[in-house]
């Protein structure tokens, strides 16, 4: 499904001075894994996460996907497989202040073009994160947690495959942060999850617990 080849993203801050964020990672994701990448902050969890989404670019290294070096494709092509393949759920939940929930949520699909099916996935997304009643609501009308439900809903508006969440779960309170996990493991039932936190006790939830430090991940 997910298989990284030597990953290494290099941050340049001068001639003289660089970072390695990532640092030649290795990994091979099988459909239907749930990875909980966890490790402190500015450990390049975050690099590696936006690296197999296709949105940042390695210093070298390959990231395979069905078989397909996400690297080497144009940039529309890229946007195109990316968008259709692969759902994020950002550490802020990014939503439109002008836009309602509703509208929020099929703007992903936007780029393969809405119809009335787009519109009943969309409600059937707000079902299944507890928010049908909120449809018409703004993002400033809904509490921390609910914002963080409706990108969760947003992520999945394509029926993508995979779905990276990145510290899905940050500032929020305990009862919440369960909640949201617990609606993970649902997700994880038609998709292939990576989830990156600084919360060692959330990888109970996924299959495989990954650790990152220094750019370099291990599996425990």
């Amino acid at each position: 499904m997910i298989e990284l080849k030597d990953l290494t993203k290099i941050y340049r801050q001068s001639s003289e001075l660089s970072v390695k964020a990532v640092d030649r990672v290795n990994l091979k994701i099988k459909s239907g894994d749930f990875a909980v990448i966890t490790g402190r902050s500015g450990s390049g969890k975050t690099t590696l996460l936006s690296m197999i989404g296709g949105l940042t670019k390695p210093t070298y290294g390959k990231v395979l996907i069905e078989g397909i070096d996400l690297w080497n494709l144009d940039d529309k092509t890229l946007s195109a497989f990316r968008n259709r393949k692969i759902g994020f759920v950002f550490q802020f939940p990014s939503l439109i202040p002008t836009l309602s929930v509703l509208e929020n949520l099929i703007v992903p699909a936007v780029f393969s073009g809405v119809n009335l099916k787009t519109y009943r996935r969309a409600f059937t997304l707000l079902k299944l994160v507890g928010l049908a009643e909120k449809y018409h609501a703004y993002p400033h009308q809904l509490s921390a947690g609910q914002q963080r439900r409706v990108t969760i809903a947003r992520a999945l508006i394509n029926k993508p495959e995979i779905v990276l969440a990145d510290e899905p779960t940050s500032d929020l309170d305990e009862d919440t942060e369960r909640e949201i996990m617990e609606l993970f493991k649902q997700i994880n039932t038609d998709a292939t999850i990576l989830l990156v936190t600084h919360n060692p006790e959330l990888s109970v939830y996924g299959n495989r617990h990954f650790r990152m430090s220094q750019g370099k991940l291990t599996e425990l």
